[in-house]
């Protein structure tokens, strides 16, 4: 058998790093990481709508709740309407002796709104006759140890909604807010402004009554797809209409399903990165990185690809087509031979602002849009593509894509003044318009 040879050990003054310490992690649940709308499933019971009154409280003011005839400035409340809550099993109820009526304390979990129910506040819903009470919180018990967390509210019963309480209560109200539980499904406060609410309402209906005209305008039975208007030759572009499937649904409009994608088989610079891509996920697209100038080219130009969808095989003319596209290894850097304008009226004009954006009187209010591809840019101006916003539109764009929050007051004058706009600023500027408009509702 083979004897080992023995090892020499080398002396060294090596020492290794010390692996710094991590900090210990249990199972347990970080309650920040916890956003309201994943308690939403674990809310049970029957749900109660009514309004509820929060109260304003300093720090040395106590909770005795609503008193009758004191001061407006010593009691002053929040008001809440469309409040929802959820009714559970334990609620207790008593019945009178001589009129038989039943009346009793109503347990009440909350939605996680953010607010917190202090014993004292009002809430005003229809009890089991129909007949609308005014409730006291007795107590409020927080559910959970989660930033988000829910709210157990025992309310009793203090006296019919009308009269000289219910005037009093509501002389007392400092600022009304709306409850809308579709925006805790976004991760969103639902609790907003009325004012705010009835705009984001005013801006929904506002988006429907675009696309319906968008589609009523743009949608091609000949070809079962969006086209670009005022084109002699018929003249199709794949970047919007990737843009309007990648944004718009079944709800948004019926013929978002039926809309065609055509292939632009193999061409390298039909593959580039546009505007609305960064639009479409701002955090996979820069801007760094898209072309910002466009033509239109025939089909027939587009690569060959063995499919019926491809462009070249049907009978649209024209394509939109990138004039500086960003360098990729496959682009050979050849270019049709016949490029073409993308055509608009030659009557359009930048369209001006009806409404009061800026704070400052003597700033100058930008006009609600520029000529969409005017020139060769592509959609937006110039100034837009080098940092210099030329219009209220290209400036929520900007916001939307540095994820800064958007004017809601603008959004109702472009989509107000949309009805005016000529075609070719209808085609490219309503689907935009709809996605920021979709992003300051969530989908209300």
């Amino acid at each position: 058998m083979p004897i080992a040879p023995e090892v020499t050990q080398i002396q060294t003054n090596y020492k290794p790093d010390p692996i710094p310490p991590q900090p210990y992690q249990s199972a347990v649940i970080d309650s920040r990481d916890i956003r309201p709308d994943q308690l939403l499933t674990h809310i049970t019971g029957s749900s109660i709508v009514g309004t509820y009154y929060s109260q304003i409280l300093g720090a040395d003011d106590d909770l005795s709740g609503h008193v009758q005839y004191r001061d407006a400035v010593l009691q002053q409340y929040i008001k809440i309407e469309k409040y929802e809550g959820k009714v559970q099993d334990d609620t207790k109820f008593t019945q009178e002796e001589v009129s038989k009526r039943m009346e009793g304390s109503l347990s009440m979990d909350t939605y996680p709104t953010g607010l917190i129910p202090n014993v004292g506040d009002r809430y005003i819903t229809a009890g089991l006759s129909g007949t609308m009470f005014v409730y006291r919180v007795n107590s409020s018990e927080r559910l959970s140890v989660y930033n988000g967390t829910c709210y157990r509210l025992e309310l009793i019963p203090v006296g019919h909604a009308k009269g000289s309480m219910l005037e009093d209560l509501e002389s007392k109200v400092k600022e009304t807010r709306v409850f809308s539980k579709n925006f805790l499904q976004y991760g969103e406060n639902p609790i907003v402004n009325k004012g705010e609410f009835e705009a984001l309402l005013e801006l929904a209906s506002l988006r429907k009554m675009m696309l319906n005209d968008y589609f009523s305008r743009f949608y091609s039975q000949r070809f079962s797809t969006c086209m670009v208007p005022d084109q002699v030759v018929s003249t199709y572009d794949m970047y919007m209409i990737d843009f309007i499937k990648s944004t718009m649904e079944y709800n948004d409009h019926p013929l978002v399903w039926r809309i065609h994608q055509y292939h632009g088989g193999n061409t390298a610079q039909l593959h580039f990165i546009s505007i609305l891509q960064c639009l479409i996920n701002p955090l996979v697209h820069t801007r760094a990185n898209i072309f910002t100038l466009a033509h239109k080219v025939p089909a027939r130009y587009t690569g060959s690809v063995l499919a019926l969808s491809a462009l070249r095989t049907t009978a649209i003319g024209n394509v939109v087509y990138p004039s500086n596209p960003i360098f990729n290894v496959d682009d050979t850097g050849w270019s049709p031979a016949e490029t073409y304008e993308i055509y608009g009226r030659a009557d359009r004009h930048p369209v001006p602002s009806t409404i009061r954006t800026r704070n400052r009187v003597d700033d100058p209010e930008p006009p609600f849009i520029v000529p969409a591809t005017f020139g060769y840019n592509y959609i937006f101006s110039e100034g837009f593509y080098a940092g210099s916003p030329q219009s209220l539109l290209e400036e929520q764009v900007e916001c939307y894509l540095g994820k800064r929050p958007l004017n809601t007051h603008a959004l109702v004058g472009l989509a107000s003044s949309s009805r005016y706009w000529t075609n070719m600023d209808k085609f490219y500027y309503v689907p935009i318009i709809a996605l920021l408009i979709k992003k300051i509702t969530r989908s209300l």
